[in-house]
């Protein structure tokens, strides 16, 4: 999918999913170094990028929690941070 104005620099994304998080993100004013791995751990969460390990999948969910996004994307984000955190599959961040 094609758009006209840039994006954080793209303007051809995979699907409209992936359109709406990069929009998100300009919502969010997210600092441009943080997109790709911002968007690489939502895509692992929610699925549309392919991980073949679970400990993978941990490492994108403590990525969300502790840059402190899990809770500002859409709520099932959240709740599901929440539950990793609750279960001690994941950490609160270390605020040192």
């Amino acid at each position: 999918m094609r758009i006209k104005k840039a994006i954080y620099g793209r303007k051809v994304f995979s699907n409209k999913s992936e359109l709406q998080h990069y929009k998100l993100y300009e919502q969010l004013k997210l600092q441009k170094e943080l997109v790709m791995e911002l968007h690489q751990a939502v895509g692992i969460c929610e699925g549309y990028i392919r991980c073949d390990k679970a400990e993978d999948e941990i490492k994108a969910w403590q990525f969300l929690i502790d840059t402190g996004m899990a809770w500002k994307l859409q709520g099932w984000f959240g709740r599901q941070a929440q539950n990793l955190l609750d279960m001690g599959v994941c950490k609160e961040k270390n605020l040192q």
